[in-house]
């Protein structure tokens, strides 16, 4: 799918190949040229396969926590 004008991607599961391992063409193919990208991270695996990603292209990827989102939430008000 190649859809114009995305500014945020938000990666519901990590991608992986067939065979469980981090599918590095298809994380960046999903992300693109878009201004902000989410991965929810819910489990050891998908932290791993993001860490892997992190790796493969040495770009770290920033962590934002829930506590982290609800305290800007509440900064708004």
């Amino acid at each position: 799918i190649d859809i114009d004008d995305v500014s945020l991607v938000i990666n519901y599961d990590m991608p992986v190949t067939t065979d469980f391992k981090p599918d590095y063409e298809t994380y960046l193919h999903r992300i693109g040229r878009c201004s902000y990208t989410f991965n929810l991270i819910g489990s050891e695996k998908d932290f791993n396969i993001m860490k892997a990603i992190e790796e493969y292209f040495r770009y770290p990827i920033d962590g934002i926590t829930i506590e982290a989102i609800s305290n800007l939430e509440s900064d708004h008000e």
